[in-house]
């Protein structure tokens, strides 16, 4: 969406990509995958940024006239980003091909992909254990 012109709102993008039935927050997981495995952020990287990021999500459902409970959100949330966490080493890391393709995409050797997806495991362990699972 773009805003009208001569004014200063930001333009807005809408990736439908990942659209599909899955538990509410689920989509969600994307951006601390990104946020660790482009930008090396750490678990406790990922765990600072957590609160502001998830916040913002909520924001966005209750703009888009949702108005469930929060508490709802979280496990769809938790559960995407240690299931992706650990999928996604299976995926990228497997099969050579694959894996230049993952050095390609996220900028780093396989070594340092490899401790990117561990800090995103501490991470997703942590939010697991937060629900008390």
């Amino acid at each position: 969406m773009l805003p009208e012109p001569g004014t200063e709102a930001d333009a807005v993008l809408f990736d439908w990509s990942d659209m599909g039935l899955r538990p509410l927050g689920a989509d969600l997981y994307v951006l601390p995958q990104v946020a660790a495995m482009m930008h090396g952020y750490d678990a406790d990287a990922l765990a600072e940024v957590d609160e502001v990021m998830f916040a913002g999500y909520l924001d966005g459902l209750a703009e888009a006239g949702w108005s469930g409970d929060a508490e709802e959100v979280r496990p769809g949330f938790a559960a995407a980003c240690v299931i992706r966490s650990y999928v996604l080493a299976e995926v990228l890391l497997a099969d050579p091909e694959k894996r230049v393709r993952a050095e390609a995409a996220f900028g780093a050797a396989a070594p340092e992909l490899l401790g990117r997806m561990r800090q995103l495991r501490l991470y997703a362990s942590q939010l697991i254990r937060e629900l008390g699972l």
